[in-house]
Formats: C-alpha cells, sequence, structure tokens
C-alpha cells in the first residue's frame, strides 16, 4: 500500500498522529487527577508523586517525538526528504529517546527498591523498547545526513 499520492493511507495516518497528540495533551492535563485519586489505592503518597514525576518527564518528550513524527510525515508528503530539517527531526526524536530511557532506568532501579515484580518488567521492556528507538533513529538520522551530502554532491555535478 502507498504511503503517499493517490489512493494512498497518508489521510489515515496523518488524522491517527494528530489524534495521539492531541490524547497526550489531554491526558498531560488529567493525569494528576486520575493518577492521585487511582494510584493512592495502592501505594504511598511519596511513591504516587515520584511516578508522577517520572510520567511528566517522559510524557513531555514522546509528545515532542509526534511533533517530529508529524513534521516528518509532511515532508514525506512533500516527497521531499532528503533535506536537513529531516536529520534535525530524527535527532531531536533519538534525543528525546534517550531521555525516556535514562526516565525508565531510573525508574527500574525504584522498582527494585520497592519489590514489584509486575513493574519491574513492565519498566524494563518499555526502557528497552525506547532505548532500542533512541539507537535506531541516530543511525537513521545519520544515514539521512550522509543521504543529504550524496544528495548536495549530485546536484552540484549536473
Amino acid at each position: 500500500m502507498k504511503i503517499v499520492g493517490e489512493k494512498s493511507i497518508a489521510p489515515f495516518i496523518k488524522i491517527c498522529l494528530q489524534i495521539l497528540f492531541v490524547v497526550g495533551i489531554l491526558l498531560m492535563f488529567v493525569l494528576p487527577f486520575l493518577g492521585v485519586k487511582y494510584y493512592a489505592k495502592f501505594l504511598f503518597y511519596p511513591f504516587l508523586f515520584i511516578f508522577l514525576g517520572i510520567i511528566y518527564l517522559t510524557g513531555i518528550p514522546a509528545l515532542i517525538i509526534l511533533t517530529d513524527f508529524i513534521h516528518l510525515f509532511n515532508l514525506l508528503k512533500e516527497n521531499n526528504p532528503f533535506i536537513d530539517q529531516t536529520v534535525g527531526y530524527l535527532k531531536q526524536a533519538s534525543i528525546c529517546c534517550f531521555i525516556i530511557t535514562v526516565c525508565y532506568i531510573a525508574l527500574v532501579g525504584f522498582s527494585f527498591w520497592i519489590s514489584n515484580i509486575h513493574f519491574i518488567i513492565f519498566t524494563s521492556i518499555v526502557m528497552a523498547v525506547f532505548a532500542i528507538a533512541w539507537i535506531g533513529l541516530y543511525i537513521l538520522a545519520e544515514l539521512f545526513k550522509q543521504a543529504n551530502q550524496y544528495k548536495e554532491e549530485n546536484d552540484l555535478t549536473i
């Protein structure tokens, strides 16, 4: 299936990215009210604020990643993905994935401290996913950087 052009899935992808962004912003506003009410039953209050802090520290970079993907998708729709902006968006998303990875490493350590095996497993999986995304996006940014250089060389020789 084509991503751009006629009879493509481009409108669906754009709508999905925009919905995810709006839902993410709404969750950032609603989370303290829902979190305190729900987690107060299961955790001591000091732990609750640590968890909410980590969620906010990871939620903001996640929203930045979504905006980067929206910008990248728009560049793809314009048939102009091989520009320096693409490298910038990919590197910014990579840095955000690194921040989320570091936050979840701290949360895994905290999970060992409170001895919750289910939470340890969950946070380890999320940490691993963002660590892989961090490395993958960094490599992809370097590939696009090299492709941009080759494109500029080709443009100059023609």
